[in-house]
């Protein structure tokens, strides 16, 4: 009985933060700490204790956290204004597979390896989610020996189902990107004995 073959497609898309979003964020939770602080100021001691709450110093570290935090998304604000693009790369596949490694590569551009974006610090009075939910939620995918370099990108899935996709890593990677460059990607998997090969469909708008 002959069986399909897996077709795949990889598209880049523009992984830029709503920096306006964060910007306010950082605000507000800024604005929140100096309310809570001076409430706190006027609460005894030993009530404060018993409401087990964050401590005075906990919120302080949180609010430098959120100011640096500010200062990060200026910088890469400009860094974008300049030229460079964060993106994301995902693979879509049309029947399911598995075993599937990937190889992105770049031409006439290059990639930042170590480039990462401005992480948002975690509330310090946030529920954490259990080892419970995430074992749930998993659904037999895994993503291993994701790698990047200069100019090239890999890694591997264990699984995708039908009509199925992910996203290469969770995290955007950046590129210096001009008119001339490109992005190709290399597939094979245990449905794809021959390998596929493609340019990846990229939508940056203008840059």
């Amino acid at each position: 009985m002959q069986t399909t073959s897996p077709q795949y497609l990889v598209t880049a898309e523009l992984a830029l933060p709503d920096f306006a979003a964060e910007e306010r964020f950082v605000l507000m939770e800024r604005q929140f700490i100096a309310r809570q602080l001076q409430q706190d100021a006027k609460t005894p001691t030993w009530q404060r204790v018993a409401q087990l709450g964050p401590s005075r110093k906990a919120w302080r570290e949180y609010d430098e956290a959120l100011h640096h935090y500010g200062k990060e998304l200026q910088k890469h604000r400009q860094e974008v204004a300049d030229g460079l693009v964060p993106i994301k790369l995902a693979v879509r596949n049309t029947v399911a597979d598995w075993g599937i490694h990937i190889k992105i590569t770049v031409e006439n551009g290059r990639i930042l390896p170590t480039k990462k974006p401005p992480k948002r610090p975690e509330r310090i009075d946030a529920s954490k989610p259990t080892m419970w939910t995430w074992l749930f939620t998993s659904k037999g995918f895994w993503r291993s020996g994701v790698h990047v370099s200069s100019h090239e990108m890999t890694a591997k899935f264990t699984r995708l189902g039908d009509h199925d996709g992910a996203y290469v890593s969770n995290d955007p990677i950046y590129v210096d990107y001009n008119a001339d460059t490109k992005l190709k990607y290399a597939i094979t998997s245990r449905r794809l004995h021959q390998g596929e090969t493609g340019v990846v469909l990229a939508d940056l708008g203008d840059a």
